[in-house]
């Protein structure tokens, strides 16, 4: 069965989980630390995990592994019944850090800031942005995490086709990256990396699902809305995985959390209709100050 077949069945609404390429599972749904202070993050962590979400995605240069961990293990004390396995923690190595010696020195720290958590479901290569050596030392050195047990699957984040096949090409790759993480909503569909990731058993895993909010009032966003009685972000994530993206959405507001939680319940699905109005073809507007998949060093 394929990808997209299986997503417009409405299997996400039965099963909130994937399997990655390593046979692990992983939920679609996740919540994201980025731009949340540290001085929040904690408490907002455990507010995630009541409303429901078992995917939180943070990175070294968020500045806040220690909160988000104090977050989950507040969570997991008070909630005997969950185990530390149902959740999925991810972090990133920032382009600083690349190369195997900084790398594993970066692999070493996160895992300190995640005491009491045991190991790293996650850990990503945050972006490209260095070289050719450097993201090939680094990924060598993520291998060596899983091999000793650190680190549960390892991916990259912000990488083009470009990237990706540097590192498929590699000889010396033997642990597969499950997940490609970057920015991706109707407005940047990227087919050339999407179709790279399904050739190779990679997910996408959306970050920027909801625009940085910067589409959240588009008229065709809230006209789709409003006929399925919901809010714009819930249709942006119904979309992503619709289009069988791990989407991350992250907030300040524990009341947004929530309806962002809820989406996949809330949308049970869009129509033919409503994805094709969201077809907006080989439309490029990126969100973020830039976009990190082009980079060509």
């Amino acid at each position: 069965m394929s990808f997209k077949r299986s997503i417009s069945s409405g299997a996400v609404s039965r099963a909130r989980n994937y399997v990655l390429n390593n046979g692990i599972s992983i939920p679609v749904q996740g919540y994201g630390l980025h731009n949340i202070p540290p001085s929040q993050a904690t408490h907002l962590v455990t507010q995630a995990l009541l409303t429901g979400y078992r995917l939180i995605d943070t990175g070294r240069y968020y500045n806040n592994e220690t909160e988000t961990t104090q977050g989950i293990l507040n969570f997991l004390n008070d909630h005997p019944e969950v185990e530390r396995s149902e959740i999925n923690y991810v972090t990133k190595i920032w382009h600083t850090e690349q190369g195997f010696d900084k790398t594993k020195l970066a692999i070493e720290s996160s895992l300190k800031r995640a005491e009491g958590l045991n190991y790293i479901d996650l850990f990503l290569i945050n972006s490209p942005l260095s070289n050719k050596r450097k993201r090939l030392e680094t990924y060598q050195a993520l291998q060596e995490s899983v091999d000793q047990g650190l680190v549960k699957s390892i991916g990259v984040s912000n990488y083009g086709v470009r990237h990706l096949q540097e590192l498929f090409e590699w000889d010396k790759l033997r642990i597969l990256p499950v997940v490609n993480q970057l920015e991706y909503h109707p407005w940047l569909k990227r087919p050339e990396i999407q179709q790279y990731c399904q050739d190779h058993d990679m997910k996408i895993m959306g970050s920027a699902s909801l625009t940085l909010a910067k589409m959240l009032s588009d008229p065709l966003l809230i006209d789709i809305a409003d006929k399925h009685q919901c809010t714009t972000a819930q249709i942006l994530l119904r979309w992503g995985y619709q289009q069988g993206v791990i989407s991350l959405a992250g907030s300040k507001s524990p009341k947004r959390i929530m309806e962002n939680y809820e989406a996949i319940e809330k949308v049970r699905e869009l129509s033919e209709d409503d994805m094709e109005r969201l077809d907006f073809g080989k439309c490029y507007k990126v969100m973020c100050p830039w976009d990190p998949t082009t980079y060509k060093g």
